[in-house]
């Protein structure tokens, strides 16, 4: 009995193997790498990046996305700027001062057109009017939005800013200075604190700055202007998967939560997290006759108006163009 193989099966399995080499090799060619930066620690915001992951919708997109946390925006800007990232995610009123000061940068998606920042107090000495804020005292840290953009509120308020005390603290430990009531007030984002402190039975005034003025740009995507130029395809088809991040996340925040918390390790119980999500998406517009993240100009005037009112040094003579871009966002589904 022959142990040759025959001439047809040979011509088969070579082809067999040629065409899975070819697949293999198109694959790892397909996977771009990604590297993204937040501007601070994990939190439910961040849910669409990693529902992203988990529906497979980055590596469908030939996406290899690398998650990092961050210390804050200027220093993720820092890293971008350096070339160690391709995407920073931070609010996006410091990619525009960062813009007006000269930095080669753009915004690429605008998820929360308005930031959810606003202030916590106690009941029992409760703000919850802008007058209510003078007399008052308020912790504050490097990177603190609320805090920095302050005066914003005070101008439109019509309230005076130099009545209301800044004590420097710690990011991390603002909520602690307020319940020791070593302070008057704590800042807070709307979609991240409040369904933390629910759950510790923790309960505040909230005071939402957004209703009284405090209108600066959020959640952001970043990159450089190299980086549009040079990579446009790949943060395109980037932005492409994680907008069905959004979309997936809210569909099923608490699959959402349940991706995120993969990669958060002793993070809040889930339902925490879930309630951060859902926040997160009512701040979060949805894609109608725009796509997800599109950025509409007159929120990067707005923007560069209430800057001025804070530094006048800062309101810059530069045209909108230059703070954004719609090129690499898809268009909305009809």
């Amino acid at each position: 009995m022959s142990n040759r193989i025959p001439a047809n099966w040979t011509r088969a399995l070579t082809a067999l193997v040629i065409a899975a080499s070819g697949l293999c090799a198109q694959a790892a060619l397909a996977a771009d790498q990604v590297n993204v930066r937040y501007s601070w620690k994990l939190k439910g915001e961040y849910m669409a990046f990693y529902m992203a992951k988990e529906k497979g919708y980055f590596a469908k997109e030939g996406i290899d996305a690398k998650l990092g946390e961050g210390a804050g925006a200027q220093a993720a800007l820092g890293s971008l700027i350096q070339g160690n990232e391709d995407v920073v995610v931070l609010p996006g009123i410091y990619a525009i001062t960062a813009i007006s000061k000269g930095m080669p940068i753009k915004m690429i998606a605008l998820y929360h057109p308005v930031a959810p920042v606003g202030f916590l107090s106690n009941p029992e000495n409760p703000v919850r009017t802008p007058k209510d804020l003078e007399g008052k005292s308020v912790s504050t840290a490097a990177g603190d939005t609320t805090v920095e953009y302050l005066p914003v509120l005070c101008s439109k308020a019509k309230i005076d800013c130099s009545k209301i005390k800044r004590v420097r603290g710690d990011m991390g430990m603002r909520v602690s200075q307020l319940q020791a009531k070593q302070v008057d007030l704590a800042s807070t984002y709307l979609n991240v604190d409040p369904p933390m402190l629910e759950a510790q039975n923790l309960h505040f005034v909230i005071f939402d700055a957004a209703k009284f003025g405090l209108t600066v740009p959020g959640l952001a995507l970043v990159s450089t202007d190299k980086a549009i130029q040079t990579k446009g395809d790949v943060l395109r088809r980037f932005i492409r998967a994680l907008n069905q991040g959004f979309d997936s996340s809210r569909s099923d925040p608490t699959g959402a939560a349940e991706a995120l918390l993969k990669s958060w390790s002793g993070g809040p119980p889930l339902g925490v997290v879930t309630e951060q999500v859902k926040k997160t998406l009512e701040f979060t517009p949805v894609a109608t006759r725009e796509p997800l993240g599109h950025i509409d100009p007159a929120v990067i005037r707005s923007a560069l108006d209430e800057m001025a009112l804070v530094n006048p040094q800062d309101a810059s003579a530069k045209p909108l163009d230059d703070y954004y871009t719609n090129v690499l966002l898809a268009p909305a589904k009809n």
